[in-house]
This record gives C-alpha cells, sequence and structure tokens, in this order.
C-alpha cells in the first residue's frame, strides 16, 4: 500500500529491517525498510507507522517518511 505513495527510482528495491509494536496494547505498528539501487548500495530508509485507534470506530491511520542516508527528508505523506 505505502510503496504505491513512496517514489522510488528504477531499479531500487526495498528490504524490511525492523519491525515493532509501541503503545500499551500496541496499537502501533512501525516498520523500518531500506532502499537499494540496482548496484545493492543503500540510497534511504523509509518508516512506515500505522496507527489504531483505541476507540470506536477504531480508525486507523498511516505514516510515511522517506530518508536519504545522511537523515535527510526526501518525502513525507499522512493519510
Amino acid at each position: 500500500m505505502w510503496r504505491t505513495r513512496l517514489k522510488l527510482q528504477p531499479g531500487e528495491t526495498t528490504r524490511l529491517i525492523k519491525h515493532r509494536d509501541k503503545g500499551s496494547l500496541g496499537q502501533r505498528e512501525v516498520e523500518l525498510w531500506e532502499i537499494y539501487d540496482d548496484h545493492g548500495q543503500a540510497t534511504g530508509t523509509v518508516e512506515f507507522t500505522e496507527a489504531i485507534s483505541l476507540k470506536p470506530p477504531f480508525e486507523k491511520t498511516y505514516a510515511l517518511r522517506h530518508q536519504d542516508p545522511a537523515g535527510n527528508l526526501i518525502f513525507a505523506d499522512n493519510w
């Protein structure tokens, strides 16, 4: 789902590095991904967060942050 919002260059791929739950009830899932070019060099990181409301109607919200290897923000989106 989030990959359609991410602006990858041709030949770039993603690899899951870390997954963790946050919140007292695990209502927030955070995934850390690395982006690699077609030569296998890391070109950036992506942090994807899915949060679920603890109150009805239990809506989900999403956050996406794409950074270069130096930590500079390239792209961010919330929906």
